[in-house]
């Protein structure tokens, strides 16, 4: 209900062109994930054909096409809002901020209060405890430093990745609105 449809089905000769001027993650992801997405919601081809043709579970193109549909709706009030709130925003990242909006029926206003939460107070307005920041982070500094002197990160790469996702999240708490 209250999808952004296409008035017209590309067929696969014209998906497979525009699929291969996106290319793969060659631009920045953020970049590349927002035209993916907008290829996928133009196409005008169902869920299950697309997620076959892409090589991917239905539910990940579900989201996929709700993030197409997003950036659609966001396009058409750019001049509004200014655009660059959409830069640097994933799929993933959309569906943090999706999931914290009231559900309801209508689409439209789930993806105006995703605007309204990107459009939030700047990251400068915010201050963070300084015992919080030295809490939270000395733990994963002092250990991301004990592995750079005992070990290659290649000895460890499971080890360093969660210390670099647990500063990740750190980062999302802390810029969220």
């Amino acid at each position: 209900m209250g999808e952004i449809i296409a008035l017209r089905q590309m067929s696969g000769g014209e998906y497979d062109a525009a699929r291969a001027v996106i290319g793969d993650r060659k631009d920045t992801k953020a970049k590349w994930d927002q035209e993916l997405c907008k290829l996928f919601t133009a196409s005008g081809w169902t869920t299950e054909a697309l997620a076959r043709k892409e090589g991917i579970h239905l539910r990940t193109m579900q989201q996929r096409l709700l993030f197409g549909r997003f950036l659609t709706f966001a396009d058409m009030r750019a001049v509004a809002r200014g655009s660059s709130l959409l830069q640097g925003l994933t799929e993933r990242r959309f569906r943090t901020y999706w999931r914290e909006t009231v559900k309801t029926d209508n689409e439209y206003q789930r993806f105006d209060a995703v605007l309204k939460a990107l459009a939030g107070p700047p990251i400068a307005a915010r201050s963070i405890p300084a015992n919080e920041l030295f809490t939270k982070l000395s733990p994963i500094i002092e250990a991301l430093m004990e592995y750079g002197t005992r070990h290659r990160v290649q000895d460890n790469p499971p080890a360093v990745a969660k210390l670099a996702l647990d500063l990740r999240k750190l980062l999302d708490e802390w810029t969220r609105p």
